[in-house]
């Protein structure tokens, strides 16, 4: 991934995880303490697939599907895994660099 990809991933990703945070906040009938604890602990991919699932009783993927937007759902799979490979990336490189002796 580019540089000025990696940028515009994690921007919109970025925007999105906070999206993703009100959703929750304003439509979940979980108690705001466990929703708070669940929200502090999982990143927003854990939040799509696992919490939506258990708050909704369905995926977040599969509701975007339902509701006719299937190629939203795909090209935001498209964007999570870029941003996890970014992620990986800069992980490696950030150990590399705290492991070396100068």
């Amino acid at each position: 991934m580019g540089l000025p990809r990696g940028r515009s991933v994690l921007v919109f990703w970025s925007y999105f995880e906070t999206r993703i945070e009100r959703l929750f906040e304003k439509t979940a009938t979980v108690p705001g303490k466990v929703m708070e604890c669940l929200l502090d602990r999982h990143g927003v991919g854990a939040r799509l697939d696992r919490i939506y699932k258990i708050v909704y009783s369905t995926t977040y993927w599969a509701d975007l599907k339902d509701l006719g937007y299937g190629s939203v759902a795909e090209m935001l799979r498209k964007v999570q895994k870029s941003h996890n490979d970014f992620d990986a990336v800069s992980r490696k490189r950030s150990t590399m660099l705290s492991s070396r002796t100068w």
